[in-house]
């Protein structure tokens, strides 16, 4: 990890920020996950009007190719359902 080798786990940044006692989003910038762009972007967005449907956040996503973005938007509509089924509503959090 001190090397820079090997994918990070959010889990084990999360940790370590708790260690270190700093804010996770500060890890994920040192760790290289985000860049300081990325995060002021993030943290200056407010919560969205509306959802957004699977197509949508795969294009926020970046997720061009078309096998990767046809399972994307499956994964997302089976995770909805099952949300629905358990009577936890059809909509995540923005």
């Amino acid at each position: 990890m001190l090397r820079g080798q090997g994918a990070m786990e959010t889990r084990v940044l999360q940790m370590l920020a708790e260690a270190l006692e700093l804010p996770l989003a500060e890890v994920l910038v040192a760790a290289g996950v985000l860049s300081r762009n990325e995060l002021q972007a993030v943290q200056r967005k407010g919560p969205r009007p509306d959802p957004l449907t699977p197509e949508q956040a795969a294009d926020e996503l970046g997720i061009t190719d078309p096998q990767s973005r046809a399972l994307f938007v499956s994964m997302t509509e089976t995770l909805r359902q099952q949300r629905a089924e358990r009577g936890e509503g059809q909509t995540a959090e923005n």
